[in-house]
């Protein structure tokens, strides 16, 4: 897992998403993700990006589990499940 980060972005050498800061002279929270509107701090995109980087690696790497052939995929489905829900009482 490899994420190149330089003082306005981040990207992942494993997934295509990233994160950037829109100026260097912006306020905390002031990182974007890729994946969702809400603004962040520099912290919470490294770990947003690792985390991301870490569920396609085992999902790339395990088809089967996608598709809840073994024992990790609904640890998986409930973690993006409560990402989401997050999201959206942030957004409320």
């Amino acid at each position: 897992m490899t994420i190149y980060e330089c003082s306005r972005s981040m990207t992942s050498s494993v997934t295509p998403d990233w994160a950037w800061r829109p100026s260097r002279r912006s306020a905390e929270p002031a990182w974007r993700l890729s994946w969702t509107p809400e603004p962040c701090t520099r912290e919470q995109a490294r770990a947003a990006m690792e985390l991301r980087e870490q569920t396609h690696r085992d999902l790339a790497a395990d088809p089967a589990a996608e598709r809840g052939e073994h024992g990790t995929a609904p640890l998986r489905r409930v973690i993006n499940s409560l990402y989401l829900r997050i999201l959206a009482r942030r957004r409320s």
